[in-house]
């Protein structure tokens, strides 16, 4: 019944530009972020995503594994697993329409059940406006250590184009 922005974070990306007709990609994420105290005890975290995927010119297909740490806070915190993947489709319009899948496997040291862990399918649009990058979900959440409904927006600010 309550809604709340519980963080933000800052990205940075690199995958590099695939080589004419080259389908597959690689590249690595790397994300520090603030989060409310809801989320975590430790407000300062990490992710270290490893990226690989699969692109014709109309279908996307990432994956990602996510390595999540604390960066500063007052509890103890062992590094994390999770697994992301994504599928998109490129509309003749040109922005793109998919499902995300974000799974939480738990601490690196023992991995947890799934159905213990947080499970979210999110119905997502990419779009690209004036160079900038968007894309805008909204997810369902299916296990209880998930939330039930999520709204996510991710805003790209290009450099080096």
């Amino acid at each position: 019944g309550n809604s709340a922005v519980d963080g933000q974070k800052l990205r940075l990306k690199y995958v590099p530009k695939p080589s004419p007709g080259q389908s597959y990609f690689a590249g690595a994420n790397l994300e520090i972020g603030r989060v409310g105290h809801r989320l975590s005890e430790n407000p300062w975290n990490g992710e270290l995503k490893g990226i690989a995927g699969f692109r014709t010119d109309r279908w996307t297909l990432p994956a990602n594994a996510n390595l999540g740490f604390k960066v500063s806070g007052p509890v103890a915190s062992p590094p994390t697993l999770d697994l992301a993947s994504k599928i998109a489709y490129k509309t003749d319009q040109g922005y793109q329409i998919g499902a995300e899948s974000y799974n939480e496997l738990g601490e690196l040291r023992r991995l947890g059940r799934l159905n213990q862990q947080s499970q979210t399918l999110f119905a997502v649009i990419d779009a690209t406006v004036h160079g900038w990058d968007i894309n805008f979900g909204l997810g369902r959440g299916f296990t209880s250590a998930s939330d039930r409904w999520l709204l996510k927006a991710i805003l790209s600010v290009p450099f080096g184009r």
